[in-house]
């Protein structure tokens, strides 16, 4: 290579600089695609969140709310709502097993509880539709609830809580119908007396006793989802019977008859026993010439002679008249014994032993002795 030579002390050559070199410049970013799924998600969460208030709206967040609503449906008549105050009850009431506040006023049922026809108090209730509902819609407590057979006859309904390893059977016949007197009634089944068709029970056997079994199986399996509501359909059984019950005792009273219904509920009594104990009685009192004990015995049996067969009457009439007798005797005879002139030493008056015009039962005209 040829260079210049170089010079004595002139000027040096000029020398062009180097021209600057670009920055090498860097790879490009990867482009990132987002997550189709997560994207989906995020969607459909925020969706969810948009409608929550939605919902919210539209149940009542305080008790003067709840009070509308249940003031409008008692204006409506809604679900046989009669006031505010059972609107009002129902949605409180269906709140606490979870229900929105309008499957509350469908769902909860008060019921009036009466005797002697005046309303003591009222029950709440769920029909059995209702308990079937609540159940079948929480598989996470019972997973299996369905009927295994329905007849006229019988009615079998099977269920299983969760991690239960066997089915709970529940069975409701023809004969527990007949039992607790739901065969051949009057009543809310709508019949009337002498309908040969009856009630429900009646007319349609197959469906009530199938209803029948799902509610007792749900009272079983899910008391702590219908935190132990009764049954609507029970409950209105019982108060027919009681009605019914009410009723026929005061037509019978009215009528100056002891009410059959009354009559069938008291015990039977065991007259001979009654009879045994005054004629001890009477006894004991003559024995110790107990004034006051003689008097109890003579208005026990007095009262036991107006109640029982004239059998035992008869017979217990003759045991105190021997006794007064007796004790009459005796008293004579002591008066003569010490030279006095007795006095009434006769046996009794004599009782009657004609029938009297009321029952034909002989009546007791002798009064206990004195003893002095």
């Amino acid at each position: 290579m040829n260079l210049p030579p170089l010079s004595n002390g002139g000027p040096a050559p000029h020398v062009p600089a180097p021209s600057a070199q670009p920055a090498p410049q860097a790879a490009p970013a990867a482009i990132e695609y987002p997550n189709i799924q997560a994207v989906i998600d995020a969607t459909l969460a925020k969706a969810a969140a948009q409608a929550l208030p939605y919902h919210q709206k539209l149940e009542p967040q305080t008790l003067d709310e709840a009070w509308n609503l249940a003031r409008s449906a008692a204006k409506l008549g809604l679900c046989r709502v009669k006031s505010e105050d059972d609107g009002y009850a129902r949605i409180i009431i269906g709140r606490a097993i979870g229900l929105p506040a309008m499957a509350s006023i469908q769902a909860v049922v008060l019921i009036d509880n009466k005797k002697n026809g005046q309303v003591i108090g009222v029950t709440p209730c769920l029909s059995a539709k209702s308990k079937l509902a609540i159940v079948q819609s929480r598989r996470d407590i019972v997973d299996v609830f369905r009927p295994k057979e329905l007849t006229a006859k019988i009615a079998t309904w099977v269920g299983k809580r969760v991690g239960d390893a066997d089915l709970t059977p529940y069975t409701f016949d023809w004969d527990d119908a007949v039992k607790a007197g739901l065969v051949g009634r009057t009543g809310s089944g709508g019949a009337q007396s002498g309908d040969e068709a009856g009630n429900n029970y009646d007319r349609h056997p197959k469906v009530m006793l199938s209803w029948r079994a799902c509610a007792r199986l749900a009272d079983i399996l899910a008391s702590d989802l219908l935190m132990g509501l009764s049954t609507l359909e029970e409950v209105q059984d019982h108060e027919d019977q009681e009605n019914a019950i009410a009723t026929a005792r005061a037509t019978e009273r009215a009528m100056g008859t002891v009410p059959a219904t009354i009559a069938a509920e008291v015990p039977k009594r065991d007259w001979a026993a009654e009879a045994a104990v005054i004629r001890g009685l009477i006894d004991a009192a003559f024995e110790k010439k107990d004034n006051d004990a003689a008097k109890a015995a003579r208005a026990r049996f007095q009262s036991f002679q107006k109640e029982a067969p004239q059998q035992y009457g008869d017979e217990l009439l003759a045991h105190y008249t021997a006794a007064v007798a007796a004790v009459k005797a005796s008293q004579a005879q002591s008066q003569v014994q010490a030279g006095q002139a007795p006095t009434n030493a006769q046996a009794p008056a004599a009782t009657s032993s004609s029938p009297t015009a009321t029952g034909g039962k002989k009546s007791d005209s002798s009064p206990p002795p004195s003893f002095g």
